[in-house]
């Protein structure tokens, strides 16, 4: 899963706990929800995937992504740009459309 839809996954689960908690008369509200919703989201998002091919692309893309904003040896510019790309990049490797999802794009010896 990546960066952003794991965040999204995150506010999405809080504001609605939230907000079901607020809702909710005290008397008849769940003690244990905001832990039930902790639980899930945790599980959805740190579950070890199964090894797919574009996660070996993803996870460094992801990690540079991270980064860019403090590389020193760059413009403002140029980290933006390159910021810009590996949003793209990400994105794109995660649409079940791309060909690293079915395991394409690799040479004789399995590598890109």
């Amino acid at each position: 899963m990546g960066e952003t839809r794991a965040l999204e996954l995150v506010r999405a689960a809080s504001d609605g706990a939230v907000l079901t908690l607020l809702t909710t008369p005290p008397d008849q509200r769940d003690p244990h929800l905001a832990d039930a919703m902790y639980d899930a989201v945790a599980h959805a998002i740190l579950t070890n995937a199964p090894d797919r091919v574009e996660h070996r692309v993803v996870t460094p893309a992801v990690a540079l992504r991270a980064t860019a904003p403090t590389l020193p040896t760059l413009t403002h510019t140029e980290r933006a740009l390159l910021a810009e790309w590996l949003d793209r990049a990400i994105t794109g490797l995660q649409e079940p459309q791309h060909p690293l999802a079915s395991g394409g794009w690799q040479n004789r010896n399995g590598d890109f």
